[in-house]
């Protein structure tokens, strides 16, 4: 353990206290790097959704109180629910071929490599088109993952 003295000022007035500092970062003080394979991450719970599996890779598990990523597999023929939420994600294409379809219903194509940004509130939808499982992996605010 790290003890640290640190100076805060409120309201002009100075006080001092100690800190214990388990894997935080201050003053050039590193919290712990977190790094997992995909192949070690279990799946979570996704009921009801039998194409689709999905694997919450790095999140508040894993000390990050702001943002989740998750890796979402669609099997062929599968395909999201046409939903929506009150949270923004960006979505990163890395394996097979699918479509999203925006809120006036139109289809677009994804491969490998694409990045989609859905906005809060907008309807959407991912569908496999292909052969094989079509992958990509999502991040989203701690918010739209609980």
């Amino acid at each position: 353990m790290i003890l640290l003295w640190m100076d805060q000022r409120l309201s002009g007035y100075e006080y001092h206290e100690w800190k214990a500092l388990e894997d935080f970062y201050i003053y050039g003080l590193e919290k712990t790097m977190i790094i997992k394979k995909l192949a070690d991450t279990p799946f979570a719970d996704m009921t009801g959704y039998d194409s689709i599996t999905k694997q919450i890779v790095i999140g508040p598990d894993d000390g990050s109180g702001e943002i989740v990523l998750r890796y979402f597999r669609v099997a062929p023929g599968g395909s999201s629910p046409h939903h929506y939420h009150d949270f923004p994600h960006l979505v990163r294409v890395e394996t097979g071929e699918g479509i999203v379809i925006d809120p006036e219903g139109e289809e677009h194509p994804l491969v490998p490599g694409d990045y989609v940004y859905i906005h809060d509130n907008q309807p959407h939808c991912f569908k496999n088109r292909g052969n094989e499982s079509f992958e990509f992996i999502c991040v989203v605010p701690r918010r739209g993952e609980g």
